[in-house]
């Protein structure tokens, strides 16, 4: 009896070391470099564009940024590589920018839709999470960790073929965000998007404590009912919204097309 307690707790132990140190097969040491950097860092995942006008589906990414600011900002240097299923990024530097104030240096590093695991290396210092990454959200979730932290570890991504209505008013015309969504309702098919879950919503604007703030996220049929969508807010706004009174629509779609009522004046 005693030899079977012994060799059940054996068993425990091994099991314990496998959770912490899960295996692979691949050689960290080919890419541990003697340059590294101290600061702590930290990240989130997240979707976005090719630029601020760049129209089309956003790309998957990690958001990396130092917890210690820079006078002049700057960006991290680091070096990525892809090993079968695995992420691994290697913080080299940070090179110092131009700005007049005080900010973290970061990077954005492409994260692969078939990655299941991310090792962030800083001299010999390997921190290592696991990640989960479907169709609707991505998850990460550390397995060891040491100078870096996710800050957001569930976040949504942008859903196909759908919109965030954002709309401001004021007590002069309080009817102003409902009777347009009710254009849109009349003229399309629409219903409105709800995310499941926990998780960070990708949409600006999405939350405001403020009552003269509406906002919805809305799924359409096919592309040209945002066109369509875009079109019904020209007519809206130059009926009913005159410029320079702090009322305002935006549409903003999941492939970053937008319309935004002050554009048409």
């Amino acid at each position: 009896m005693k030899k079977l307690s012994i060799f059940s707790i054996g068993l425990l132990i091994i099991y314990s070391c496998e959770k912490d140190n899960p295996k692979t097969d691949i050689d960290y040491s080919i890419f541990i470099s003697c340059d590294s950097i101290t600061t702590g860092i930290n990240f989130y995942p997240l979707e976005t564009y090719e630029s601020y006008n760049s129209i089309g589906k956003p790309d998957l990414k990690l958001h990396f940024f130092t917890t210690k600011t820079y006078f002049g900002g700057g960006n991290l240097s680091c070096t990525k590589f892809v090993e079968k299923n695995e992420l691994i990024v290697r913080f080299d530097s940070v090179k110092l920018g131009l700005i007049l104030e005080p900010y973290s240096a970061d990077a954005y590093i492409d994260l692969p839709e078939y990655v299941d695991r991310i090792s962030l290396i800083n001299g010999h210092i390997i921190d290592k999470y696991e990640v989960f990454i479907s169709k609707k959200k991505v998850e990460i979730d550390s397995i060891v960790k040491n100078y870096t932290d996710v800050i957001y570890d569930k976040i949504f991504r942008y859903p196909e073929n759908t919109f965030n209505f954002t709309c401001w008013t004021d007590s002069t015309d309080k009817n102003l965000c409902t009777d347009y969504l009710n254009i849109l309702f009349n003229e399309l098919s629409l219903v409105e998007y709800e995310f499941s879950g926990e998780g960070i919503i990708p949409y600006p604007y999405y939350s405001s404590t403020s009552s003269g703030h509406y906002v919805a996220v809305l799924k359409y049929e096919k592309e040209s009912d945002f066109d369509r969508a875009g079109e019904l807010l020209e007519a809206f706004t130059l009926e009913r919204i005159p410029p320079n009174e702090g009322k305002s629509i935006s549409l903003f779609g999941w492939n970053n097309k937008q319309f935004h009522s002050w554009t048409f004046y």
